[in-house]
C-alpha cells in the first residue's frame, strides 16, 4: 500500500492511494494541470486510476471534478445525500454510491461517517492484504463506535483547524487571538493543545473551523464551538 497526499488545505485537496494494481484519488480539489503534475512526480498516469472517492462536496474537495471527469472514465463513489450537490456536473452513469463496507479488488473499504455540515461527509478505512490506511479530514469528532475498528491500523491521515476566541463585550463579537491546524499520521486517536497567554477578564472559546477558500477569499465556512469560558 502506498498513500501521499497531493495537497491539502483551503485551496484544495487530493490524494492519491494504490493498493496492489488498484489506485484511488481521494477528492479532486485541484486543477486537471496540476493534478497531472503531481502525479507525474510519482511515476504515475491518470489512466493508472482505477476510482476517485469523495469525502464531501465542499469546493475545496471538488472543485476539479468537472474537468477530470471529460479526461478520464473511471467510476466516482459518493454517498446518496452528496448527490443534490453534485447532479449538475456528475452524470448518473460515472456514480457508484457507496456501502458502509465494500469489496474493490481484494481491497476492503470501510466508510467512516464524519462530523460535517456538508451532506454525506465520510472518511475511509482501507485494508489491503497485512496493510491498512485510516483516512479522515475536515471532521470535528469521530463517533466512539469507530474507535475499536480504527485501532492499531498501519497508517492514519487525520486533519483539523483549531481556533481561540475572545468575546468583545462592547461589540457583541468573538475574536480571534490564536489559531493552528492538526494534520496527523500513524495515530487513530488525534488531539492538540497548546498553551498560550490570555488578558484576564474576558470570555474565550476553542472552535475547530473549515473554509474553503479561492485566491484570497473563502468562499465557505464549518466550525463547531465549545462554550465560552471566563478567565477572572
Amino acid at each position: 500500500m502506498e498513500f501521499k497526499v497531493l495537497a491539502s488545505g483551503s485551496k484544495g485537496n487530493c490524494s492519491f492511494v494504490t493498493c496492489g494494481t488498484t489506485s484511488f484519488l481521494i477528492d479532486i480539489g485541484i486543477t486537471y494541470h496540476r493534478l497531472l503534475r503531481e502525479l507525474d512526480r510519482m511515476g504515475v498516469c491518470l489512466s493508472d486510476v482505477s476510482f476517485l472517492l469523495l469525502t464531501h462536496t465542499h469546493r475545496d474537495h471538488i472543485s476539479g471534478l468537472s474537468v477530470l471527469l471529460k479526461h478520464s472514465q473511471f467510476r466516482v463513489y459518493i454517498r446518496e445525500e452528496m448527490y443534490p450537490e453534485l447532479k449538475d456536473i456528475l452524470p448518473l452513469d460515472r456514480i457508484e454510491f457507496y456501502q458502509d463496507e465494500m469489496h474493490l479488488n481484494g481491497i476492503t473499504l470501510n466508510l467512516i461517517h464524519t462530523s460535517h455540515d456538508a451532506p454525506g461527509s465520510v472518511g475511509f478505512l482501507f485494508t489491503y492484504l497485512e496493510h491498512s490506511l485510516v483516512y479522515i479530514t475536515d471532521t470535528g469528532y469521530l463517533n466512539r463506535k469507530y474507535l475499536k475498528l480504527l485501532k492499531n491500523k498501519e497508517i492514519y491521515y487525520i486533519e483539523e483547524k483549531v481556533y481561540v476566541d475572545r468575546y468583545h463585550e462592547d461589540t457583541g463579537e468573538w475574536g480571534q487571538i490564536d489559531a493552528w491546524m492538526v494534520e496527523d499520521a500513524n495515530d487513530y486517536f488525534v488531539y492538540t493543545g497548546k498553551t498560550i497567554t490570555v488578558d484576564r477578564g474576558y470570555y474565550y472559546r476553542v472552535h475547530a473551523d473549515h473554509f474553503v477558500q479561492e485566491g484570497d477569499d473563502p468562499m465557505e465556512e464549518t466550525f463547531s464551538l465549545t462554550n465560552g469560558i471566563m478567565v477572572p
